[in-house]
């Protein structure tokens, strides 16, 4: 591993909406996300899910 990787645990939340559907959502730390230069403006990112890395990640565009 990288020296500047940081690795956190974070449990998924899942719900249920009006028809019935699953959402599933994992909080962030917003250290990371401001490092990105996400902000309230800016927070349009790009999501990406390797089937056979089984790994999701996620940029901003």
């Amino acid at each position: 591993m990288k020296n500047n990787t940081e690795t956190r645990e974070r449990l998924i939340n899942i719900s249920k909406d009006g028809r019935g559907a699953d959402n599933f959502r994992i909080s962030l730390p917003a250290k990371w996300l401001r490092d990105m230069g996400i902000s309230y403006d800016k927070r349009k990112v790009k999501i990406v899910y390797d089937s056979s890395e089984k790994k999701i990640i996620i940029e901003k565009i």
